[in-house]
Order: structure tokens, then C-alpha cells, then sequence
């Protein structure tokens, strides 16, 4: 894990800067580096620091190279070089050999990964990410020609503290979650295009922009032609090449953990780990989850069926105490870049050196948005802003609404200008978000306390999915494509309260798609959690509040409605739709970060200052309610005699089973056959427990005999 920030200063006083400023930038940062290493070009016009540390795939020192001549590579994130059977993971130095063999602007065509390479000589910079700009890169030029560019937009806002917000950033990222177009929330800081790629040189900044990269390949017409010939051998060659550079993660040693749930993403991510060869034993899978949960219960079977060790993760009573949840720089919120997110990961400012498995470039294999096509570019903003997805809690003003509808239009436009159809623009603006969703892991390395790789990200399967019919993506047939090439029957396996997309029978040319789900065995309020807690009388909602009112002139009120935001969480209920919590959420991201409120939402806490947002009650239309406290613990309570129950959850259930023969009094809501699939789960499971208890006992008794009939010494 690394990040740099680098300057170009024409009187030659950059290194002085970054050395006056790093303690500054080692604060901005939001992990501990093992150490901040200073590199000067020869004619000190050029300066970078370099923070790193040191992971499973990559030594601190591996991230960054000088050569003899003084030439300077950093890297951020993973590199491997792409082929099927020889892909290896890239060191900045090696890196650096291919910049010298090739040149920078074809370098992410024998690379694959999410990575952001800088490499500078004293003449000249250049600044390269992966296509998608996962891993983001930002600059800001000043007027006497300073350049800075960076990993993190905090590092350029640590040495240049003047630079404002961007309110109109703020407010799209609140309604969006990211900003439009190439923008950042700070002003004066801009995000390299997506695709694109950054040059410094004595005449200052060079963007170039290489818009839809994956819609305007060179060989587009060629790879057409081959899909309509043979397809199965396009999709062997191109999966081949993902399983080989998953392959090169492994080859490293590293330890690599998988999240399973019960989804498309983490499936086919699973299929690709059987393709690389026998499993190494440094790869484990895990689910989070009570054990009847659909995700848990489909995770399990998709290990067991590929063979990998699975441990389930049970969650734990409250991982905060309400009463510190404003205390500074825990796992704070606002670490992050391109976006303000709902969710932090965050806790302590470690690191692990594990690799984390992740399928969120999933997202980018699928078009639907809405089930009929667009129009045109203003049917497409104009539909995006009537439903439920830009703005479900009605709460932007009427004026703001129309002025960044027309900028949605605007951006549309420029797609549909730069090479996509308007049938692909909810695709396009849904990758445009990737790079906002994905830069939040890089830029607070603890948000997923490892070091994240994203094995369904191949830039040629990608451009793959836009060459082919409009079905495929239409019917997310690439997963099933991947899926369906392991040698184990991941496709017949059941998924979690859903199945495959029924055009995959007619399309895909598959008969077993209509698998039918595991359904969950709870009827827990959907929220639960840490998130519902600001719509239950707790003390986090009652401090957003707060906030808003000691907030009462920002600049974000121009947009929103302040009164339709506090009624909006003063009469929320517990079944708010998950859409709506999110966006109320995201709106209070942006006032707190534009006015300095540092909000850590997860961090772990001491042993017995668990709180309210641990526990949701469980309440029959007989009257009889349940505290349920996160560990499959129910206790009977009586709502009417407990004032220690105020502000704790509620969710209605048709009827309650105290479950005492599990040995632990859990307690179930029954609905019709729900609880009839839980006591099938559980005597599955003694069944199985049964069995493997028999077979211990054959095992005994075999080893006895061999003990008997082996000849004496």
C-alpha cells in the first residue's frame, strides 16, 4: 500500500516544500506509512514523497525505483503483467523497464491491476493509471505554475490549505455519490479523465483524454468480427488471461482471503480461483453473517464445492459506542477521495498485508438502470431525477434540481459525442461512479484492512462486453460466462434470494439457471445495524440534529431543503427503503466534511460499551416482542415497563418461536414456511454433524486395526 504526492516547481523549491510539509502530509494520510521517502530529480525542478508499506503482495521498497540516470517509478496499488500463461506481478522497478521498452502511453496494454504509476526524470513527468482510473489520480496547477499531482486530493489540500469547497461537487456526491464528470469537492483540484493520462513538462500540464476508452478501441471492428465467428474462443482467451493474472496474485504467496456472499460477483470470482490450478493453500473464503443467513449458507456451499477452507464470520455486538461517535480521527469518514461513502470500513489506522478477493467491477458487466431504453440524453437525466435514484428523499430545491439535471444532460451529451449509444448511457455513467467507489479503498487503507484486488477487472473483457450484442449485457451474461467455464458446477449452486436473469436460458444457452434461492430465515429490520441508528431516537441522530442546525447558513442549503432534512430523518421509520437511508446519509457526509466535522460512523470499542444500535426487538401481532441482541441471544422484554428499551429498533413480525432446543434461546420470526426452512436448515445440520461423527468413529476403528495387524519390530 502507498501514496505520493509530487511537484513540479520551476525555482527548484518542491523538495523544500514537501520536507517543510510532510508531517502535514503523514496526518492527511489516515495510515502509518513505515516511513515517507523523499526523491529529487538532478535539477531539483522535480520532487516527489513517497508513503509506503509494506504488504503481501509488495514490499515497501518494491513500490518504489530510481534508476542510474536518477529516473524516479512510484506505484500505487497492483501491477501484473497480462498474459495467460506467463502473467507475474510488476515491482516499480520492473515497471520502470517497461516504461523505457514501450512508453507510457501503451502501458495498460501489457498491464492489468489497480495501479497509479508515477515516473519522472527532470525533464519531464508522466502519470499513468489503470483504464478505469480505479486508482484516481488528482492535480492542481497554481498560477505561478506549481504542479502538484497526487494519489489523494488531501495531499494536495495539506500543502495548499486556501483551496475552498466545491459545494456543487458536494451536493452531487450527496445525490450521486460521486462527482460529475472529472471534479473533486475541492476547488481547484482536478481528477485526471478516466481512461486518460497526465504529462508535466516545462510548458506545464498536458491532459489527455482518451474518452469511452472501452467503447473506442483501435481493433474494436476486429474483436466484432471475431465475436460474431466464435465467440466461445474469444471469451476462452479473454478469461484465460483473468484466470492467469489471478494466478499471479497467487504465485506471490500472499494470503488471500475471498468474500463470498450469495451474488453473481464473488461466484465467478470463485469459478476463476479453480482455473489457476490446484487452490494454494495460502487462499481462504469467508462470509459474514449469522450461519442461517442466505449469504452465509451460499457462501458455504461455494467453498465446499471448490474445495477452499471457509470460516464464517458471526457478527458481534456493537463495533461503537454512541457516546464517543464524534471522537477525532477514528476510522473517520472523511479519509476518502472522488466520493464521501456511506459506509466505513475504517477502525484502526493499520494495515493488513493480506489480499482481499473483491467482485465490485462486477457492476461494470451490466447496463440496467431502467427496463426500457432511453430516448436521449435528456430522457436519460430526466428519468434519473424522476425516479428514486438521484433524489428519493425529495429534498433537493427546485432550482438546484433543474440546474443539475441539465449538467447530467450535459455529461450525456459528451458520452453520446464521444462514441456511446444512448441505450449504453446508464453503463457509461455507472462506470464513470467505479472509479469514485473504488478510489474510497485506496484512499484510507484500513477500509477494508487489506490490500483489495478485483479479479473480474480485465480491461479487454470489459471492451468485450460493449463489442458484443446488447443481450449480454442486458442479461449479465459475462458472469455466467465466467461461471460456467470452472470444471466444478458453480452454475447449478443456489444463490441467495435471487437467480440467474432469466434471458440466460434463451441467450446463454443454458438449461440450469432457474435454480431456486436460499431465502433468508429472519424477518429482521432490513437496516439493522449501525446505519438504523440514526433513525431510532439514538444519540447519533439526535447529534446530526444538531449539526444541521449549527450548520444553518452552509452553502449545501442552497441545494437542499433544510427542513425536508430534518423531517426526513425525524420521520424516518424502521422500513425506511434502504435508498432512501443511504442518501440522507450521503447528504450528512457532505455538511459534515464541508464544515470540519470529523465523523467516525465503525471503530472497534472497549469490551461492555455496546449500545443501542446493537439490538432490534422483535415484535409478534400477538403483542409478545423479543430483544435480539446480534448473537442469536432473544429475551422476552415488555415494551411498556422498560425505558432502557427507548430508541431501540423495532420490526414487526407475524408471529415469534423461542427456539430454547438450540441451546442458546434464539429467537425467529415465523412467516408461513420461513421458520419451516430454518428447522430444515438445523436438522440438515445435525444430520451432517451425525454423520460426521460416525465417520470419526470408522476412522478410529480402521487406525486400531492397522495398529493390530502391523508387524512387530
Amino acid at each position: 500500500m502507498s501514496d505520493y504526492v509530487f511537484i513540479s516547481d520551476r525555482t527548484g523549491q518542491g523538495a523544500q516544500i514537501l520536507n517543510n510539509r510532510s508531517s502535514s502530509l503523514i496526518a492527511a494520510l489516515g495510515y502509518r506509512s513505515e516511513g515517507a521517502e523523499l526523491l529529487v530529480s538532478a535539477d531539483r525542478r522535480m520532487a516527489a514523497m513517497h508513503f509506503s508499506r509494506s504488504t503481501h503482495l509488495y514490499r515497501a521498497s518494491d513500490q518504489r525505483h530510481t534508476d542510474l540516470d536518477g529516473a524516479v517509478t512510484l506505484l500505487k496499488g497492483h501491477a501484473i503483467r497480462r498474459g495467460r500463461d506467463d502473467a507475474h506481478l510488476l515491482t516499480a522497478e520492473a515497471i520502470a523497464r517497461e516504461i523505457t521498452g514501450g512508453g507510457s502511453p501503451t502501458l495498460r496494454e501489457r498491464l492489468v491491476g489497480d495501479y497509479g504509476i508515477c515516473h519522472f526524470d527532470g525533464s519531464d513527468a508522466t502519470f499513468v493509471s489503470d483504464p478505469l482510473s480505479m486508482v484516481p489520480l488528482f492535480y492542481h496547477e497554481a498560477g505561478d505554475g506549481t504542479c502538484i499531482v497526487t494519489t489523494r486530493p488531501r495531499l494536495i489540500q495539506a500543502l495548499t490549505p486556501h483551496l475552498d469547497f466545491d459545494y456543487r461537487s458536494l451536493a452531487w456526491q450527496a445525490i450521486a455519490f460521486w462527482p460529475l464528470g472529472e471534479d473533486t469537492l475541492v476547488s481547484g483540484i482536478r481528477r485526471v479523465p478516466q481512461g486518460g493520462w497526465l504529462g508535466i513538462t516545462d510548458s506545464g500540464v498536458l491532459v489527455h483524454e482518451r474518452p469511452l476508452s472501452y467503447l473506442n478501441r483501435q481493433d474494436g471492428g476486429e474483436m466484432r468480427a471475431e465475436l460474431a465467428r466464435d465467440p466461445e474462443a474469444v471469451l476462452d482467451r479473454v478469461v484465460g488471461e483473468m484466470a492467469g493474472s489471478l494466478r499471479a496474485v497467487f504465485d506471490t504467496g500472499a494470503r488471500v482471503n475471498l468474500a463470498l456472499t450469495g451474488g453473481r460477483d464473488s461466484r465467478a470470482i470463485a469459478a476463476l480461483a479453480t482455473m489457476t490450478g490446484p487452490l494454494p493453500a495460502t487462499l481462504a473464503a469467508f462470509s459474514n453473517g449469522v450461519p442461517d443467513h442466505p449469504d452465509v449458507v451460499v457462501g458455504r456451499s461455494v467453498a465446499e464445492a471448490i474445495g477452499a477452507e471457509f470460516t464464517n464470520n458471526i457478527p458481534k455486538p456493537a463495533s461503537f459506542s454512541s457516546g464517543d461517535i464524534f471522537r477525532q480521527r477514528l476510522g473517520a469518514v472523511f479519509r476518502y477521495d472522488g466520493m464521501l461513502p456511506i459506509w466505513d470500513g475504517g477502525g484502526s489506522a493499520g494495515i493488513s498485508p493480506a489480499v482481499l478477493l473483491q467482485g465490485h467491477v462486477g457492476e461494470v458487466y451490466r447496463d440496467k438502470w431502467f427496463s426500457t431504453p432511453y430516448a436521449s440524453p435528456e430522457d436519460f437525466a430526466l428519468r434519473m431525477f424522476a425516479g428514486a435514484n438521484i433524489d428519493p428523499n425529495d429534498l433537493l430545491r427546485a432550482d438546484a434540481a433543474a440546474d443539475l439535471k441539465e449538467q447530467l444532460v450535459e455529461r450525456a451529451r459528451y458520452y453520446v459525442d464521444s462514441g456511446a449509444s444512448v441505450a449504453q448511457l446508464g453503463g457509461v455513467f455507472r462506470i464513470e461512479g467505479m472509479q469514485s467507489w473504488e478510489s474510497a479503498q485506496f484512499s484510507q487503507g484500513a477500509l477494508w484492512a487489506s490490500h483489495p484486488v478485483h479479479p473480474l477487472y480485465d480491461p479487454d473483457l470489459i471492451d468485450l462486453s460493449f463489442l458484443a450484442p446488447p443481450e449480454w449485457r442486458n442479461d449479465e451474461r459475462i458472469h455466467y460466462e465466467i461461471v460456467k467455464r470452472s470444471r466444478f458446477d458453480l452454475v447449478d449452486l443456489p444463490f441467495a434470494e435471487h437467480g440467474w436473469h432469466g434471458g440466460l436460458e434463451l441467450n446463454a444457452g443454458c438449461s440450469a439457471v432457474h435454480v431456486p434461492p436460499v431465502r433468508n430465515t429472519r424477518q429482521l429490520v432490513s437496516a439493522s445495524g449501525w446505519q438504523s441508528a440514526l433513525f431510532f431516537k439514538s444519540p447519533l441522530q439526535r447529534r446530526f440534529l444538531q449539526i444541521i442546525d449549527e450548520c444553518g447558513s452552509s452553502p449545501l442549503w442552497d441545494y437542499f431543503d433544510k427542513e425536508k432534512a430534518r423531517s426526513a430523518i425525524t420521520d424516518a421509520r424502521a422500513d425506511i427503503p434502504s435508498i432512501k437511508m443511504t442518501r440522507l446519509y450521503s447528504l450528512l457526509t457532505s455538511l459534515c466534511y464541508a464544515h470540519g466535522y470529523e465523523l467516525p460512523l465503525k471503530f472497534n470499542a472497549e469490551a461492555g460499551t455496546e449500545t443501542l444500535e446493537a439490538r432490534t426487538i422483535l415484535r409478534a401481532k400477538s403483542g409478545a416482542a423479543v430483544l435480539f441482541d446480534g448473537r442469536q441471544k432473544g429475551t422476552p422484554v415488555d415494551l411498556t415497563a422498560s425505558d432502557a428499551l427507548d430508541g431501540v429498533p423495532v420490526a414487526d413480525a407475524p408471529d415469534l418461536v423461542i427456539d430454547a432446543a438450540s441451546g442458546n434461546d434464539a429467537a425467529f420470526a415465523r412467516d408461513t414456511d420461513v421458520y419451516d426452512l430454518h428447522l430444515e436448515l438445523r436438522q440438515v445440520a445435525n444430520e451432517r454433524r451425525k454423520l460426521e461423527t460416525e465417520l470419526r468413529a470408522v476412522r478410529r476403528e480402521l487406525d486400531s486395526l492397522r495398529k493390530r495387524d502391523s508387524p512387530a519390530v
